[in-house]
């Protein structure tokens, strides 16, 4: 079924926009015109986006953003929509009250991330000043929750309106920074990390390590068998992320070339998909995003198609443009790792739109709702109370809750806490 827009101008924003809401989210084609008469004659589902109504017909006021180009700061005055938080509020002509299309396109394009800011510590965009934060939104994926309002007004005007249901989707990526706790490490890192244990009082780990060196207990990071398990058990497809960067102070992961660690990426890929963490430099280095792809082709024998950044901010927009260059289809980097959340306002992949060249990319992005960086700042029981919560929005919608974890999060005591609050989100209501 092909829903038919009239605008007086097509533009890249306005395709990019209407394609993500009419068939990614509600699953609908959709067709353009700037004809007046063709879309007088059309006798299919229709509506016209423009600054004034054709005539009588379903009419979606544009409040502007979609014909411009660049950038410029907007007064966002936040506002409800049926108890949905929304922005961009246009006259009452309009058969909604506001331009979800501009809003939806403020959202997923990132656009205050192009404009002037103070980053944080981390060096990335600060989650505090976010609009959906400040508006106290960013818990709810407002685009889906726009689309399907919308598609109530067009069952209203068209009563013959069906389009295909998905369906709800947990998803669980496992980044995989630092492979073994000692196992595997070169003997001179084996001794001064058991002197440091030593000098900082560190005995239980100074313990762990002789034991597992002895080969008396598994390497305490060793999880993948158990998460293997777990997934099985839960009916739920992981995705496993490997780093392959150079040594450094922030990453302290095996060396690439180990067969140990080689052998673990290629039986990961008989369970999971898997793809790879860029380093900090390959984020925002071509060549080193480059040279660590190749090092993931040799190892894993196939093309890299996916990637996520877990540790490290993005450089936005360049860590995407970055990833579009080498050809990367897939990124799973899209959320905030301070906050619970929809960094970009959707629970719906959506294709990477470049504001410094007006185009749609072929990257696709999946964000996530949650980083396991934040049960450093909140407790379990308060991060489960507002997943909860959280689905509830992403089930009505029927989309997709992406949650992000590493494999040192499933060791000992806190594994349990962590299963348990995903067997609790991934039971049926």
């Amino acid at each position: 079924m092909e829903i038919l827009v009239f605008t007086n101008q097509l533009s890249a924003r306005k395709q990019f926009c209407f394609k993500q809401i009419c068939n990614r989210i509600l699953g609908l084609q959709v067709g353009f015109t700037t004809k007046i008469e063709e879309f007088i004659a059309y006798q299919g589902i229709k509506f016209s986006y423009a600054k004034k109504p054709l005539g009588q017909e379903l009419f979606v006021e544009a409040y502007g953003l979609l014909d411009e180009e660049g950038f410029g700061d907007f007064d966002i005055k936040v506002d409800n929509w049926d108890e949905t938080p929304c922005f961009f509020r246009v006259s009452k002509e309009s058969s909604i009250p506001f331009d979800i299309f501009s809003a939806s396109f403020y959202l997923l394009t990132r656009y205050e991330e192009y404009l002037p800011f103070v980053k944080d510590q981390a060096g990335g965009f600060p989650v505090e000043e976010s609009t959906a934060f400040e508006e106290n939104f960013l818990n709810r994926p407002v685009v889906d929750l726009w689309a399907f309002q919308f598609l109530e007004v067009l069952k209203e005007k068209y009563d013959t309106v069906r389009f295909p249901k998905r369906k709800y989707n947990l998803g669980i990526f496992i980044a995989v920074h630092e492979a073994f706790a000692f196992r595997y490490k070169g003997l001179l890192r084996q001794i001064i990390g058991f002197l440091n244990q030593l000098i900082l009082g560190d005995f239980h780990k100074a313990w762990l390590r002789i034991k597992t060196q002895l080969r008396l207990i598994k390497d305490p990071f060793n999880v993948y068998d158990n998460l293997v398990e777990f997934a099985k058990q839960e009916n739920i497809k992981m995705k496993m992320f490997f780093q392959l960067s150079d040594f450094s102070k922030v990453n302290r992961n095996i060396n690439h070339h180990k067969s140990h660690y080689q052998r673990l990426i290629k039986s990961m890929g008989d369970y999971f998909v898997t793809g790879l963490l860029p380093g900090e430099q390959a984020i925002k280095e071509t060549n080193t995003f480059k040279k660590e792809k190749n090092r993931w082709k040799e190892i894993a024998k196939q093309d890299l198609t996916s990637v996520l950044v877990k540790k490290f901010p993005l450089s936005f927009p360049e860590s995407y443009i970055n990833f579009e260059k080498a050809f990367i289809k897939e990124d799973f980097s899209m959320g905030y790792a301070q906050k619970l959340g929809f960094r970009a306002g959707t629970c719906t992949p959506f294709l990477f739109y470049n504001l410094n060249t007006e185009e749609t990319t072929p990257l696709r992005i999946t964000p996530y709702v949650l980083n396991s960086e934040i049960f450093s700042t909140t407790s379990e029981n308060e991060i489960a109370t507002q997943l909860q919560q959280i689905k509830k929005d992403v089930s009505s919608v029927n989309g997709s809750l992406n949650l992000i974890f590493e494999n040192t999060d499933f060791v000992e005591n806190r594994a349990e806490k962590i299963y348990k609050l995903i067997t609790q989100i991934n039971a049926k209501d």
